[in-house]
């Protein structure tokens, strides 16, 4: 019996040694885990970064797109800042505005932190704001047309309950109808298709 005991005490030691291994090794996981999720976000976004850089510095010598990146982050940052959203989902904004080839890299610059604002106040994907910008551009709006029409698209949106997060998806198929039906694209004109919606 006593050495049934001894036994048995050696056995819960063993567990109990085994216990604390495994729960070291789990919340070194653990923690590895969440350390590891902030530096792959940096990853990704320099990777992104770069990439952005590439394509609207194309061509461009080693120093400039060096310079250029420099640049694009500071826009990025600014646009995340103003719009209260992500440097991730900024930099995917402008790509998406890049892609488009409707604008210049000035003008994705300074449209950058409406599209974002406008995305956060009407609770929508930015990405699909930026298609509406881009598809604005394309059908023949003005740069400077881009704050006051997407102004009118929100309040469109809230007025009628149609809000701008679902508009913004019918948005741009409307400007190309409108281009095809010869509508000029002024502001008024567009009011009229937010207000139809």
């Amino acid at each position: 019996l006593n050495k049934t005991g001894r036994m048995q005490r050696m056995m819960q030691g063993g567990a109990s040694v085994a216990r604390g291994v495994t729960g070291a090794a789990t919340a070194l996981a653990a923690g590895g885990y969440v350390v590891a999720q902030p530096i792959n976000r940096t990853m990704d976004y320099d990777t992104s970064l770069r990439h952005a850089t590439n394509t609207m510095y194309a061509g461009k010598t080693l120093p400039e797109k060096q310079a250029g990146m420099v640049e694009i982050n500071k826009s990025v940052m600014d646009a995340a800042y103003i719009g209260g959203t992500t440097r991730e989902s900024a930099l995917a904004t402008m790509n998406t505005m890049v892609a488009s080839g409707a604008m210049s890299d000035e003008s994705i610059k300074h449209l950058l932190p409406f599209v974002m604002k406008t995305a956060t106040a009407a609770n929508a994907n930015s990405e699909d704001i930026a298609n509406v910008v881009t598809k604005a551009l394309q059908t023949g709006f003005k740069e400077q047309d881009i704050p006051a029409l997407l102004d009118r698209a929100k309040q469109s949106g809230d007025d009628g309950g149609f809000e701008l997060n679902n508009m913004a998806r019918w948005l741009p198929q409307q400007f190309a109808a409108m281009k095809n039906a010869g509508m000029a694209p002024t502001l008024d004109n567009f009011s009229s298709i937010a207000n139809a919606n």
